[in-house]
């Protein structure tokens, strides 16, 4: 039992389904790997531009549907997308946990989930634009702001196309990214939605636009090589091992099945299969894999057909607290931030960060003013690797994460602990971002 408890402790457990939070293998966790860069990843975003306190939240919270005896959270409710006040909280977190990070990964979708009317490209790049110049002003100019296209970032959504500067050249322009992306970069985007960024560590960061193989995308299906991209990626990522570089893939929609419903494939099929193939072809040198799309807090392994692990993708939660019902177990979904800690040649660990929406909602008075908040706790000391809570998959799988679990706890005691804890009369928006993503019932 020994032997097995030793290696299941030394297998890659991820972050994942039911709202697992990550873990690194104990053999990365309790080896130093030097100084490890941090940045962050903000996705998902989801503003709503129509958002009301008095909104009716069987509407979206719009405010042309007023409820005179409701009141939602002046930062979102569970059943509507972000308000104003929750993205500048988010933000404002950001810069206040962690300022100066190596990078800003933010990994699309910034309009929110409305038919009445459907956003179009006046509202998506009136958003994208307030949001790359709130980012923009929050960070200093040196660090590298990296933005990503979601599928809810083009009109219809989803409908992304084989097309050059004619398409994606407006989110330069229109969107305001020519003021964050250097001119080989914006040459890249212009030919579909993705570009290549060397950090001054060495390591790679490709940003490719999977909007283009999405199963719901109706422009791109019949494309052997929608926009080049494939070509593209296979020439950079054989350049980076050429200079014994390592690669951070970031995307909105990763490849396979959504876990929470699984009949649903986010690819085309055969994108799907070229884009893991690809991928795994060139797994050695891709440190890790950078996603949103799913809301959820969640994670790939790729392997060969052998079993050897090539590479590992991990899935961040939202900002947004909107999530469509029916959710199997009827959870919510809390605002969500994600603070990576690398080396050059792997990822070491990260830490994520939630706003609890039912708390905050008890700190704003009538008038929409936060009040107090004495609820920033910090479970860890930061420098814990391995943190395992472990929700059971189903009863096949108990006895296993039972096991494993016990051997987790081991590690744990051993780890210093600490709580943070914040007093006094101070914004909601200071103190209210903690560690941990928990899930809450709809209010």
């Amino acid at each position: 039992m020994a032997e097995w408890a030793e290696r299941a402790m030394r297998a890659v457990l991820w972050a994942g389904m039911a709202g697992m939070v990550a873990s690194l293998s104990l053999e990365r966790a309790l080896t130093p790997k030097g100084n490890g860069g941090k940045f962050w990843q903000i996705t998902d975003i989801h503003w709503d531009q129509q958002y009301s306190e008095s909104g009716d939240p069987a509407k979206m919270c719009h405010d042309e549907y007023q409820v005179s005896d409701y009141h939602n959270g002046a930062y979102g409710n569970y059943l509507c997308d972000s308000p104003w006040k929750l993205v500048k909280s988010s933000l404002q977190a950001m810069t206040r946990i962690h300022p100066l990070p190596e990078f800003v990964l933010w990994t699309g979708d910034n309009v929110p989930h409305t038919n009445d009317p459907e956003p179009d490209f006046s509202v998506i790049f009136r958003t994208v634009s307030n949001i790359t110049n709130e980012l923009r002003t929050a960070f200093p100019e040196n660090i590298p702001i990296l933005p990503v296209l979601g599928n809810h970032d083009a009109f219809p959504k989803d409908d992304f196309p084989v097309a050059g500067e004619s398409f994606y050249g407006q989110y330069l322009t229109r969107g305001g990214w020519a003021a964050v992306l250097p001119q080989d970069a914006q040459e890249d985007f212009k030919k579909g939605g993705y570009y290549e960024y060397i950090l001054p560590s060495g390591v790679t960061v490709l940003v490719v636009n999977t909007n283009l193989y999405y199963a719901n995308n109706q422009l791109g299906t019949k494309a052997i090589d929608p926009c080049g991209q494939f070509a593209w990626l296979e020439e950079k990522l054989e350049g980076a091992q050429d200079r014994s570089s390592k690669v951070i893939i970031a995307a909105h929609a990763p490849p396979g099945y959504f876990e929470r419903f699984a009949v649903i494939p986010f690819f085309n099929a055969t994108y799907n299969s070229d884009y893991i193939n690809l991928l795994n072809k060139h797994g050695k040198v891709i440190m890790a894999q950078i996603y949103g799309h799913e809301h959820t807090d969640s994670f790939r392994i790729f392997a060969s057909d052998s079993g050897e692990l090539q590479s590992v993708a991990f899935l961040a939660p939202s900002v947004t607290p909107w999530y469509p019902k029916p959710v199997p177990g009827g959870t919510a979904i809390n605002p969500s931030l994600r603070l990576y800690t690398h080396d050059t040649s792997d990822i070491l660990d990260y830490t994520q960060y939630h706003l609890n929406l039912e708390p905050v909602q008890s700190f704003i008075l009538e008038d929409g003013s936060p009040v107090s908040a004495d609820n920033f706790d910090d479970n860890s000391d930061g420098t814990s690797h391995l943190v395992i809570i472990m929700v059971a998959l189903g009863m096949t799988l108990m006895v296993v994460l039972a096991v494993t679990l016990a051997a987790m706890l081991v590690i744990i005691t051993l780890q210093r602990k600490s709580v943070l804890r914040r007093e006094g009369s101070v914004p909601v928006s200071e103190l209210s971002w903690g560690l941990r993503q928990q899930g809450y019932k709809p209010f």
